[in-house]
């Protein structure tokens, strides 16, 4: 758990054997952790564990009753019990929630539309350097180790950054929205000899 999770800054135990031995102990201040034991014959003082125990307990009960697959029954109701919000927990949210910073994704989402928005500035960028069929752009294109922008004209678009691109010389591509650029020229002329253009940073700098 530790290596997978970190090491927390609270544990809360029993008095068994285990949790009083010293090299636990010396585990705990080693690492930082308080270690808080419970008073003995009290399980109350750690209702939430004794809560869990006693539901996974009944879920045991009904899964040997119904018989199946016991490995598969019981991944199933670790798996519910996880995404399940808790009342009792800091805003109410389900323990995965809470331990992982965000909800798990179940089968139940394929029932349910999306939702979420993420709403990063890199998406924000690209929503703002969206093109359209019909734009003129330059497209980056690789060979022989050299980069090179060639003109062309947007067609459609694939996704939510993939555009099929027509090239001058009547070549259809597909490149991605970091490797296109807007051209500035309103008019496409029909032949078009090499461009006296260097594109760096989203810049245009002639050669003389």
């Amino acid at each position: 758990i530790f290596c997978r999770f970190g090491m927390p800054e609270k544990l809360i135990s029993d008095n068994g054997r285990q949790f009083t031995a010293d090299a636990f102990l010396d585990f705990c201040t080693q690492n930082g952790i308080e270690h808080v034991r419970t008073p003995p014959y009290h399980p109350q003082s750690n209702g939430q564990a004794e809560r869990f125990v006693d539901t996974f307990k009944r879920a045991l009960a009904k899964i040997h009753q119904r018989g199946g697959n016991l490995r598969a029954d019981l991944d199933t109701f670790l798996l519910n019990y996880r995404i399940t919000p808790n009342r009792s927990a800091p805003d109410g949210k389900a323990p995965a929630e809470l331990l992982f910073g965000n909800k798990l994704r179940t089968p139940l989402d394929l029932l349910l539309p999306p939702t979420n928005v993420n709403n990063t500035p890199q998406l924000d960028q690209d929503k703002l350097r969206a093109f359209k069929a019909g734009d003129l752009v330059y497209a980056q294109q690789h060979s022989a180790g050299t980069t090179r922008w060639t003109p062309g004209v947007v067609t459609g678009r694939r996704g939510k950054v993939l555009y099929e691109v027509e090239l001058d010389n009547g070549r259809t591509i597909s490149s991605h929205l970091n490797q296109l650029r807007k051209r500035l020229d309103q008019c496409q002329p029909k032949n078009r000899g090499p461009l006296p253009l260097d594109i760096l940073l989203d810049t245009y700098e002639l050669k003389r």
